[in-house]
C-alpha cells in the first residue's frame, strides 16, 4: 500500500537512478551452485541527463566479468510510467512497467518474449534493505496464474569499479 512517502510518477525514476547509479552504479550477488557463474553483477549508468537507467548484467567467472544482456527503464510521458526493455543475446526481449508500494519496494512487471513469440509474465520486486544492499525476488505465473518465486538475491554496492573482461 502507498504511503505519503512512495515515490511516484517521475520521481520514482529519479529515486531509482539515484540509488542503483551511485558510486560505482556496480552490484554484486554471489550465484553458487549454479553450474554457471560464481557471481552476478549489476552495472548502471544514469543517461539521457539522468531521465533513464540503463543496466548491463555481467556474469562474474572468478575475476572475469561477461557482460549478458542490456536493459532500460526510462519515464514515458505519454502513459506516465517508468517503462522497462530488456535485450538478450539470444535475441528474446522483456518489456514492462515499474513502480513502488511503498519507499523501499519497486516492483517490475514484464513479458518474457522469445524468438517464437511465445510470452511468459515475470516479476521482480526489489527491496532496498540500506544503502549499499537490496534483495531482488523473481517470479513467474505458474499453471493456475499464481505468482511462484524462481530466484532470490541478495545485492551489494561495489566499492572499486569491475571492469569488463577482468
Amino acid at each position: 500500500m502507498q504511503n505519503d512517502n512512495t515515490p511516484k510518477g517521475v520521481n520514482a525514476l529519479k529515486e531509482m537512478v539515484q540509488y542503483l547509479a551511485r558510486g560505482t552504479g556496480q552490484w554484486r550477488a554471489p550465484y553458487p551452485g549454479s553450474g554457471g557463474p560464481d557471481a552476478v553483477g549489476l552495472w548502471f549508468e544514469a543517461t539521457a541527463r539522468g531521465h533513464m537507467l540503463e543496466l548491463t548484467v555481467v556474469f562474474h567467472y572468478g575475476e572475469e566479468a561477461r557482460p549478458y544482456s542490456r536493459s532500460y527503464w526510462f519515464w514515458n510521458p505519454e502513459r506516465r510510467e517508468i517503462q522497462y526493455h530488456e535485450v538478450n543475446p539470444d535475441g528474446s526481449i522483456r518489456m514492462g512497467t515499474t513502480h513502488f508500494t511503498d519507499e523501499r519496494t519497486f516492483i517490475t512487471l514484464t513479458d518474457a518474449i522469445g524468438r517464437d513469440g511465445e510470452t511468459q509474465p515475470n516479476r521482480g520486486e526489489n527491496v532496498i534493505l540500506s544503502e549499499d544492499e537490496h534483495l531482488t525476488t523473481a517470479y513467474v505465473r505458474d499453471t493456475a496464474g499464481e505468482w511462484v518465486e524462481s530466484n532470490q538475491l541478495t545485492w551489494a554496492r561495489v566499492s572499486k569499479p569491475e571492469q569488463k573482461g577482468k
